[in-house]
């Protein structure tokens, strides 16, 4: 779990081993997207493997970004609380 805190909030990741496993896949991809440039450019000249590279490494990003749930401390909501 990655945590950073905000004033009185906690911010955490909850990301489980199913939501690493997709970060890694898509890292992955995005590798295989950039050592293939040049290839994956040849086939239509539409999109280069780099700008591919890109859009996996922002999806992982995303992905992580959906998974980012806020604790709140001592289990409270902050409407709760007044």
């Amino acid at each position: 779990m990655l945590c950073w805190h905000c004033s009185s909030r906690c911010h955490c990741l909850r990301a489980t081993r199913g939501d690493l496993l997709v970060v890694a896949g898509l890292y992955v991809l995005a590798k295989i997207c950039e050592a293939a440039d040049r290839q994956i450019f040849s086939l239509g000249g539409f999109s280069s493997g780099h700008t591919l590279k890109h859009l996996a490494a922002g999806a992982a990003g995303f992905w992580m970004l959906v998974k980012r749930q806020p604790v709140f401390d001592r289990g409270m909501h902050p409407a709760a609380a007044r």
